[in-house]
């Protein structure tokens, strides 16, 4: 089961009137979380109308409920948080939901920034309701901060980017989130045990016999808000990466559009008319074929309006001219421009071949024939080597003890 069907079923289960808002918060909650779970699983793209569709309905929903939470000050500043019912703790969630359903509206790229700023105030509304309840921890708060910053200033890299901290944050979500799940088993396991009643007990049941139902629904809430204060965390983080880049694409589109009104608007330039015509412009600087032949190639070069009535190549200078001729016949690969001597010696000069590297050799001096000492020593020396040799052939020492 995923965490948006515990949200939606267990939301639905519950019975609690909230204090001073009657029946009718209750009820539109309901209808809001329910539509929630259902694009939370739905196989449409979001961008879908059907999805649309729902996602308008959701978030009508949604703000219903704002609104009669705004208007009965359901929640105090001068409040704690074992002040707050459990039927509504879930309500303290409604602007974190109303900012993930935001940001996933279609609109065209002029409105899109509208919704962002939306999305961003809606999440900002949920974090600073949540803190006075002290859900906000001193990590998610340094977390953020530092997220922002680093989006600001793109070449600051702090230390919350560290990839051990971006896994202890996601382990720390997963076991938020697999706790709301259990929570939410159990809470449904309790309510079906409690209406089958005590002879119909399972005996693999017996473990939920010391549970409360108030508190195992309160646990619950809390995880729930606690799960979406650290979604809304790191949804506030990704609005802050998409903002700068919508406004350099806003930018961009306005730049082309402003060119575009030049170019269309009709101006002089030494006596040249640059007017684009839609119907009559065309990208190719050349004449018609006809007036390649029958004498055209001898005509003016550009018309009065400045339009190039016939082909033509702009060159410089006569070297130039005399350049491009020569290397009509070059082969296409490059022709070498120095000989292998040369290039060595440019080496050389550079200092990118060394020599040397030590002293050269001595060469070996053969004993003198008169010298009998020198004689014997060196016969001795290769009687010496010749028995090492037969006492150890070759490979003997490298048997890897194996015999």
């Amino acid at each position: 089961m995923s965490l948006a069907t515990a949200v939606g079923t267990a939301i639905g289960s519950t019975s609690d009137t909230p204090r001073t808002t009657g029946s009718s918060l209750s009820h539109i909650f309901k209808q809001a979380q329910s539509i929630f779970h259902q694009l939370e699983t739905i196989s449409y793209s979001t961008s879908s109308n059907k999805y649309q569709a729902l996602l308008q309905e959701a978030l009508d929903y949604f703000s219903q409920c704002s609104s009669v939470i705004h208007q009965s000050r359901l929640f105090s500043p001068n409040e704690e948080l074992n002040d707050i019912k459990t039927s509504e703790l879930p309500y303290l969630c409604v602007e974190a939901y109303l900012g993930l359903m935001t940001v996933n509206k279609v609109s065209p790229a002029s409105e899109r920034m509208s919704l962002l700023l939306s999305a961003k105030n809606h999440h900002h509304q949920f974090l600073q309701l949540v803190e006075q309840y002290n859900f906000l921890r001193n990590e998610d708060k340094e977390y953020l901060k530092a997220e922002i910053q680093s989006v600001s200033s793109p070449g600051r890299m702090p230390s919350f980017q560290s990839r051990t901290s971006k896994i202890q944050r996601y382990k720390y979500t997963k076991s938020i989130q697999s706790k709301v799940l259990e929570l939410h088993d159990q809470l449904e396991a309790f309510r079906s045990q409690r209406k089958m009643g005590q002879s119909q007990k399972n005996t693999a049941d017996s473990s939920l016999d010391d549970l409360d139902e108030e508190e195992l629904e309160r646990d619950w809430s809390l995880n729930l808000v606690q799960s979406l204060v650290l979604k809304s965390i790191e949804e506030l983080i990704s609005i802050e990466n998409e903002m700068p880049m919508l406004k350099k694409m806003m930018e961009m589109n306005q730049k082309e559009s402003g060119s575009a009104e030049g170019d269309s608007q009709p101006h002089e330039d030494g006596g040249r008319e640059r007017t684009r015509n839609i119907e009559t412009y065309q990208e190719r600087l050349d004449g018609p074929p006809s007036l390649w032949f029958n004498g055209g190639v001898q005509g003016p070069l550009l018309s009065k309006q400045g339009k190039p009535l016939r082909p033509f190549v702009l060159l410089d200078s006569h070297a130039r001219r005399q350049e491009l001729q020569q290397n009509v016949f070059r082969p296409s690969h490059n022709l070498p421009t120095m000989t292998i001597d040369e290039y060595l010696q440019a080496e050389k000069e550079m200092g990118n071949i060394t020599e040397g590297g030590g002293k050269p050799a001595e060469p070996k001096e053969d004993p003198d024939d008169q010298d009998e000492g020198a004689i014997d020593a060196a016969t001795y020396k290769a009687r010496q080597w010749d028995a090492f040799k037969d006492d150890n052939p070759r490979g003997s020492g490298n048997r890897m003890n194996k015999g």
